[in-house]
């Protein structure tokens, strides 16, 4: 079994990009990981070999996150609380662990995402499409 070539990113669509980076898989071949463990970016692709360990998220992946789980966790709480009025120390644990849940399961896609946009602007020498 031969090993896929990397696409050339400027030939992907970004829709593709988009939804490989959002299940974390690598944005050239779709087979490969771009994370190692929940939130360590992986170097190279296993499968097509295209890098990513240049690339820098940052603090994008967690500014993402907690944008999402804010849009959402605070209408349900408006909600509830003119709908059912909850006592505040129920109130309190819930959004806690909602919001707890939702950032733990929201940050790797995020950060798959971040990844993938990122990799598709970059021009090879590490300084991403503003650089040329």
């Amino acid at each position: 079994m031969t090993t896929p070539a990397a696409t050339p990113r400027t030939e992907l669509p970004w829709h593709t990009v988009l939804l490989r980076g959002l299940v974390c898989r690598c944005p050239s071949c779709g087979r490969g990981r771009t994370l190692r463990g929940y939130l360590r970016v992986a170097e190279t692709c296993a499968v097509c070999h295209a890098r990513f360990g240049h690339l820098r998220p940052d603090d994008a992946a967690a500014w993402l996150t907690i944008s999402i789980v804010g849009a959402l966790v605070f209408p349900g709480l408006l909600i509830a609380e003119m709908g059912w009025h909850p006592p505040v120390p129920v109130t309190i644990g819930v959004a806690l662990a909602g919001s707890a849940a939702l950032v733990l399961a929201l940050l790797p896609p995020a950060k798959g995402l971040i990844l993938a946009v990122l990799w598709r602007l970059d021009d090879g020498h590490g300084g991403g499409a503003a650089s040329q």
